[in-house]
């Protein structure tokens, strides 16, 4: 065997198997598989996401507007509680005099035709009473001697239509419960003033007839007296709790209920002005409710 051949059969001997050079070769790192389009890529396993930011407390001072407010809010109060106080007393004195039956007074008034001219020797009576009269050449008239309390007036003339108007007769003086107009020399009060138009039959004139008169005027300013009362009562508590710095809900409350407590007039431009001090402090009333 010569020495090339020799060779040749040293490195074909020493040479390694093809599946063994195969399995000694380096392997390549498996592809990771590929995430769908639609889904995020995963973070690798090196990255950290970014720590949250800290929360930061908002440091809010104290001021003096809850005071301000709490100081409005109760005038407010008082104001409303005085003037309806005054206001029912006032009705009250004003119900006992026009409702008075001890006494007598007198009514005067004038009778018209339509074109405003006065109506002569027209007949006026108290119903209920024998208290009568006549028209003078101008349509005016004098009733004496009518009883204190709620009295019907009667105007007729024939060829007309009968009126008759419901007056309430007090301290020599008459309410009107209607259209009336100017006052008669001599005689206070109320000038009642009728109207006649060509007719048959009786018309009621005025404003408030049947039972309605001085006592459901009385009664429907007593009932709004209740109610400025009471929302007198919910100023003076919001402001209650605008001293305290509690309450946000009832001191907005108290603001609202300030402006219909009227108070002169006065009270409902300071609950304004305490509504506007309160929406400005709003931040300071609910991290005082937080904490309390």
């Amino acid at each position: 065997m010569s020495a090339n051949e020799s060779g040749k059969a040293t490195n074909e001997t020493n040479a390694p198997a093809p599946e063994t050079a195969q399995a000694a070769a380096p392997q390549a790192p498996p592809v990771p598989p590929q995430a769908p389009y639609w889904q995020p890529a995963p973070y690798p396993a090196y990255y950290q996401p970014p720590p949250p930011a800290p929360h930061r407390t908002k440091i809010i001072e104290d001021s003096n507007k809850p005071t301000v407010v709490g100081a409005l809010l109760i005038l407010v109060g008082i104001l409303g509680i005085v003037m309806w106080s005054v206001g029912l007393a006032g009705f009250g004195i004003f119900g006992a005099s026009v409702d008075d039956t001890g006494g007598n007074a007198s009514i005067h008034g004038v009778v018209e035709y339509t074109n405003g001219t006065g109506v002569a020797g027209a007949n006026v009576t108290v119903i209920g009473t024998a208290i009568a009269t006549v028209t003078d050449n101008e349509g005016n008239f004098v009733l004496y001697n009518v009883p204190h309390g709620s009295q019907r007036i009667q105007v007729a003339k024939p060829g007309y239509t009968t009126l008759v108007r419901k007056v309430s007769v007090s301290s020599d003086s008459s309410w009107d419960w209607g259209w009336s107009t100017g006052t008669s020399s001599g005689f206070p009060g109320t000038k009642l003033q009728f109207t006649l138009a060509p007719g048959t039959g009786t018309t009621e004139v005025g404003g408030w007839d049947g039972d309605w008169g001085v006592g459901a005027f009385v009664a429907l300013m007593a009932v709004c007296a209740a109610v400025g009362m009471v929302m007198s009562v919910l100023a003076i508590f919001g402001g209650l709790q605008a001293l305290k710095r509690k309450s946000f809900a009832w001191v907005i409350v108290g603001c609202l209920a300030g402006i219909f407590t009227v108070g002169f007039g006065v009270g409902s431009v300071l609950a304004f002005v305490a509504l506007f001090v309160t929406l400005l402090a709003s931040e300071e009333f609910k991290a005082k409710a937080k904490t309390a």
